[in-house]
């Protein structure tokens, strides 16, 4: 019963509590770290370069190799048509833009 209240903003944490959601943060962060480090082929160390909390532009991800390039829908359709053979349907939608759950990286990592 003592994690059934984890996020209740009306209750205070106890330290057994803030070490659980502690232990769930640290699983999330190696999923994802384990998933940009394979997908963006970088070493530990590149990773570690720019892991540490800061949130980058379009233009300075982009050098530091954690994207392929910036553009807006149309420039997605493009490369999806040029890398993949295939042209998403016009109605398609590429990026949803309703969850029925909250989005978080636990989701999107498949595991």
């Amino acid at each position: 019963m003592i994690f059934k209240e984890v996020g209740n903003i009306h209750k205070e944490l106890t330290s057994t509590q803030r070490a659980y959601l502690q232990e769930r943060n640290n699983d999330l962060f190696y999923i994802f770290s384990d998933v940009v480090k394979k997908n963006r082929d970088l070493t530990d160390e590149e990773f570690e370069r720019v892991s540490d909390g800061k949130f980058y532009f379009a233009e300075r991800a982009k050098d530091l190799g954690l994207i392929d390039e910036v553009g807006g829908l149309d420039a997605v359709k493009s490369y999806i048509g040029k890398n993949i053979g295939e042209q998403p349907e016009e109605s398609s939608r590429l990026i949803p833009t309703h969850y029925p759950y909250p989005i978080n990286l636990y989701n999107i990592s498949g595991h």
